[in-house]
């Protein structure tokens, strides 16, 4: 496997594995110790190189959808009216930005703020982040009564974020 070694100003060495590229953090002058860092972290590697190629293959079977946003609010008012029901819970608003990392977050107030690139997937993912943040209005961090909480209405919670971070990356390089 290719990688790359780089010397910065750190302390200690350490392994990053992004875009399918193993990179070799170093301190300066200290070039030697990547061949034992790959030997001895050699099964993590192996198994961050085969999640990077099993999920390039997932992403190019992802659709995107393009709905239009009036489509998109209509859906997501009527998940928060089911939801917030369900979970007797009423968000004081719900606001729509573009944000990078996040699909949704909770304000402490009760404000939910939802990523505008939610018109992209799939419904029943939209409907996962919905849930999730309208949870926050209930228990605000993800501890172990919010991930019962969550899975409550989804079992694969796992799955679905995992599909959420891959189509973040596909929205991220078609935007």
């Amino acid at each position: 496997m290719d990688y790359q070694i780089s010397e910065r100003q750190v302390r200690r060495a350490r392994l990053e594995f992004k875009d399918g590229v193993l990179r070799i953090i170093v301190p300066k002058g200290k070039q030697h110790l990547a061949p034992a860092m790959i030997k001895r972290y050699a099964s993590w590697i192996e198994k961050r190189n085969a999640e990077f190629h099993r999920s390039s293959a997932e992403k190019e079977s992802l659709e995107l959808i393009d709905r239009r946003e009036a489509e998109l609010y209509d859906l997501i008012q009527g998940l928060i009216r089911t939801d917030g029901l369900l979970l007797q819970v009423k968000p004081r608003s719900i606001k729509f930005r573009m944000m990078k990392r996040r699909w949704g977050s909770c304000s402490r107030l009760g404000d939910i703020v939802l990523n505008r690139k939610l018109k992209y997937l799939p419904e029943n993912l939209i409907r996962y982040v919905v849930f999730h943040e309208l949870c926050h209005l209930r228990i605000h961090a993800h501890d172990k009564n919010f991930k019962i909480l969550i899975r409550s209405q989804f079992e694969n919670a796992k799955a679905h974020d995992r599909a959420l971070k891959l189509f973040n990356q596909v929205i991220e390089k078609q935007l």
